[in-house]
């Protein structure tokens, strides 16, 4: 078993308890399991231990970009 400092991390967000824990138990001899019961939970888990992270790779970027631009078209308010 690695040591805990020298273990990968794995970030796991579930908003119920049971699969949320089974994953870090199953996890956790290979991983530094963080886990969280929200997404905005895992945003702040996110930052607090990579500052320097965004979440998604880099090269799908635009996927977001597009997300974001689909998600703010579905919400407009009609003229």
């Amino acid at each position: 078993m690695i040591m805990s400092a020298e273990l990968p991390k794995i970030l796991v967000i579930d908003d119920e308890i049971g699969p949320r824990e089974s994953l870090r138990i199953l996890l956790k001899r290979d991983y530094e399991v963080l886990c969280a019961d929200s997404v905005a939970r895992g945003l702040e888990l996110l930052v607090q231990y990579h500052p320097e992270t965004a979440a998604g790779p880099p090269d799908a970027s635009y996927l977001f970009d597009r997300f974001v631009d689909l998600l703010a078209q579905s919400c407009a308010v009609p003229s």
